[in-house]
């Protein structure tokens, strides 16, 4: 049995890429591990540096632990600055309301990205 392709990996060319279904943004975060999700929060360029990714790697801060209500105080006790804390904060929010396309419309990791 094969396991599902990451939320990261490029879809193959046999898999259908005409569906325009939208899903919400946090129903494929949710499924990030913890490098995968600081990978998809280092593409965002929300300017945070490489030891606050080293805080939520420590914690091991994954897409469904940020999918969840998680509170800028939440991020500080975990030793984030209160500027980064406010910054992931307000993106998880954000993540929460925005609806992307399928990920089958999604012909590689380049189109995903853009979201």
């Amino acid at each position: 049995m094969s396991s599902p392709p990451s939320p990261l990996s490029p879809i193959s060319s046999t898999e259908s890429t005409t569906s325009n279904e939208e899903i919400e943004m946090v129903t494929v975060v949710k499924e990030l591990n913890t490098e995968e999700f600081i990978r998809f929060l280092k593409r965002k360029n929300l300017g945070l540096e490489e030891t606050d990714y080293e805080i939520l790697r420590n914690e091991r801060i994954s897409g469904l632990a940020f999918s969840t209500k998680i509170t800028v105080n939440e991020f500080q006790n975990i030793g984030l600055p209160l500027g980064p804390a406010k910054i992931l904060a307000d993106l998880s929010e954000t993540v929460k309301t925005q609806k992307m396309k399928s990920y089958s419309s999604y012909k590689t990791t380049n189109d995903l990205r853009k979201f």
